[in-house]
């Protein structure tokens, strides 16, 4: 009969004989010299536009041009799950809220959108990002 512990110590061995151990090889020399010459390249680039007064750009930040009060928008609204998909809804602007930072924190530009009129209308507070199509910007 077979000791449960011989056939334990078998069924290792075989593991340990199956698995491969992947060493990441040490860059060589002249690898190790590339990596420092590009360093020393980029620093001597910096070096020479601060001497030479070289300003570079910074880049621009996106610009979101808001809708104004009264202007018709459609925009994409609900959410996208198993059984639905958003709708596109069509609305008078009520009021803008432009983007603001309260502490320290960033807070997005909201949009208040009426849909529909009278007694029916709804009230919808949307991102910029929902607009598809500016109706009254043309």
């Amino acid at each position: 009969m077979t000791d449960f512990n011989d056939s334990l110590d078998n069924s290792s061995s075989s593991i340990a004989n199956t698995t491969e151990v992947i060493v990441k090889a040490a860059p060589t020399k002249a690898e190790r010299i590339a990596v420092i010459d590009a360093k020393i390249t980029k620093l001597q680039e910096q070096r020479y536009n601060i001497e030479n007064d070289i300003v570079s750009a910074p880049k621009a930040a996106k610009v979101v041009v808001l809708p104004a009060v009264g202007d018709s928008v459609t925009f994409v609204h609900g959410r996208r799950t198993a059984t639905t998909e958003p709708t596109q809804r069509v609305g008078t602007v009520v009021a803008v809220k432009p983007k603001t930072e309260a502490d320290g924190k960033a807070l997005p530009a909201q949009i208040k959108v009426q849909v529909g009129e009278g007694f029916d209308a709804e009230f919808i507070v949307i991102y910029p990002a929902a607009i598809v199509d500016g109706n009254d910007a043309e």
